[in-house]
């Protein structure tokens, strides 16, 4: 019996993997298309994206609304870390009429972003204790070690 293949993962910049994990995003929006659909580990990199400040602002509130604590945007454990699986249920392009998308917006969900492929979310469950790791670029598998780790916290 072969071993059994770790977990799928994507690096999500802050401020919207937490969004993804306690916000209700529910759409990564992407340049590209990851050809995958299943169980997928999020990851937090060291960076974060430049959002605007009243985006920063919704989403923490959004976070402290549901976490019923106050978001600690600098703690060390929201970069460098997985932080949730969820599950990676579809993919399509911006103004993509036959799944749902807004035919005046072209988008999908608040979350997606215009002319990009937006990635279909559910079920994220955010990790009791956020497992270290240093990510990579596009789609990538979780190093064994963390793999059991993840694995250790949530259901797959």
């Amino acid at each position: 019996m072969g071993e059994r293949e770790t977990l799928a993962a994507l690096s999500v910049r802050q401020p919207y993997a937490d969004a993804l994990c306690w916000a209700g995003r529910d759409v990564h929006s992407l340049a590209g298309r990851l050809r995958y659909t299943g169980p997928i580990a999020i990851h937090a990199p060291r960076n974060w994206l430049d959002v605007d400040s009243a985006t920063f602002r919704q989403i923490m509130d959004l976070v402290q609304a549901r976490t019923r604590r106050p978001w600690d945007a600098e703690s060390p454990r929201r970069r460098v870390h997985i932080v949730a699986v969820a599950n990676l249920v579809g993919q399509h392009r911006a103004g993509d009429l036959r799944v749902g998308c807004d035919p005046r917006t072209g988008l999908c969900s608040p979350w997606a972003w215009p002319e990009r492929w937006h990635h279909q979310f559910t079920d994220v469950r955010p990790l009791p204790e956020p497992v270290p790791c240093p990510g990579a670029r596009g789609l990538w598998r979780l190093p064994p070690d963390v793999d059991e780790q993840v694995r250790a916290q949530v259901s797959i």
